[in-house]
């Protein structure tokens, strides 16, 4: 069986089997590295793997996705808002490590994560996003803690939606809204209100709010001098993580709204005036503006219990409360708002998001435009 020394660093043989192999003695334990090419080739992957331990690389066990993400959800933890974390949870538990986390960092090719969790998949792209983002920044600690040498996510194509998968956004209609209007300060013959949330209902459909930071707002929040509402807080609803708690969820108000771009002023109309008015009547400060009978803030579920029966007065198909938000834009687009102030408005990161989220009623527009233009 041929041999060749490698200037002290290995040696090369030729097997039986007519396979070269390159072998090499690491901290007491001999590593071999196989060819069917030729010796070279062996010793190509011998050197590069000499190469790598050198630099930092390889040392140690192997080390699995699952206990690395582990690790790297812990030190998230106290660095980022509760619903942030709950949000990397869910993805890297729920979706990541079901399909990759028994394999070891180093073995975890981009060919494997396409299959895995992108070709095929029936999710939507803001989760396959999702799941990209998380991985892309995990391997890129990992390559700076010296345990993989390239970024497998990098290189990752995300699926688009197909047309015909994308849910189409719901809204009321002009129609819709005026007939809800009617409908606030209905009472009952003890005076008890008919709808106990309809200003809040009202209210988010002339402010375009999320519900979590309508829930947060206090009097304080409104400039009488201005007529705005600043929007800074926002309530959600996250993980309960202490033993002591007797419920999986609690609601927390966080003193940040869900990105850069929400942190803004809204100016109330005369319609969103009214209702902010009847919602805070005898309230100062830090009181809230949307409260139940006695005074707490009330979940959204009983918020969509009130649009319900508003909805079934006039024999409406249900809608959720976020359809209140863009049923705001809607009109707003209707009525030849720009594009720019709607997307600032709703407090979107980006004007292309509103643009692709609102592009069928654009679209809507554009065709009003060009007939106006055919009557000339």
């Amino acid at each position: 069986m041929p041999k060749e020394r490698l200037n002290g660093e290995g040696t090369v043989v030729k097997r039986s089997d007519g396979r070269w192999m390159a072998s090499v003695m690491i901290d007491s334990k001999r590593k071999c590295f196989y060819s069917s090419k030729s010796a070279q080739d062996a010793m190509r992957k011998m050197k590069l793997y000499i190469r790598d331990y050198e630099e930092g690389y390889l040392r140690g066990e192997k080390q699995l996705l699952s206990t690395f993400a582990e690790n790297w959800m812990k030190s998230k933890y106290k660095s980022l808002k509760r619903s942030s974390y709950d949000t990397i949870e869910w993805i890297v538990t729920g979706h990541i490590l079901p399909k990759l986390g028994s394999l070891p960092l180093d073995e975890i090719t981009t060919d494997i994560i396409q299959e895995e969790l992108f070709d095929n998949s029936d999710m939507s792209y803001s989760v396959l996003r999702k799941i990209h983002q998380n991985l892309n920044q995990m391997f890129k600690l990992a390559i700076k803690n010296k345990l993989i040498k390239e970024n497998p996510a990098e290189d990752i194509i995300i699926p688009r939606e197909k047309k015909n998968n994308i849910k189409e956004i719901q809204f009321l209609t002009e129609e819709q809204v005026n007939n809800l209007n009617t409908l606030v300060g209905k009472k009952w013959k003890t005076g008890k209100p008919y709808y106990q949330f309809d200003n809040a209902i009202i209210f988010l459909i002339y402010t375009g709010l999320r519900i979590g930071e309508a829930l947060a707002l206090t009097v304080n929040d409104y400039d009488a001098r201005t007529n705005q509402i600043i929007i800074k807080k926002n309530v959600k609803t996250v993980k309960s993580r202490s033993d002591a708690s007797k419920t999986k969820y609690e609601t927390i108000t966080q003193n940040t709204p869900k990105t850069k771009k929400s942190n803004r002023k809204i100016f109330l109309g005369t319609k969103a005036l009214i209702a902010f008015k009847a919602m805070t009547e005898g309230k100062s400060g830090t009181d809230l503006v949307i409260t139940n009978t006695v005074g707490n803030q009330p979940s959204p579920r009983n918020l969509t219990r009130t649009l319900y029966s508003m909805l079934d007065a006039f024999d409406y198909d249900y809608v959720g409360l976020h359809a209140l938000r863009h049923t705001f834009a809607s009109l707003l687009i209707k009525k030849g708002t720009d594009i720019k102030i709607v997307s600032e408005l709703l407090g979107h990161e980006s004007v292309s998001f509103t643009y692709d989220t609102y592009v069928h009623l654009l679209d809507e527009q554009k065709e009003e435009a060009i007939n106006k233009l055919n009557e000339l």
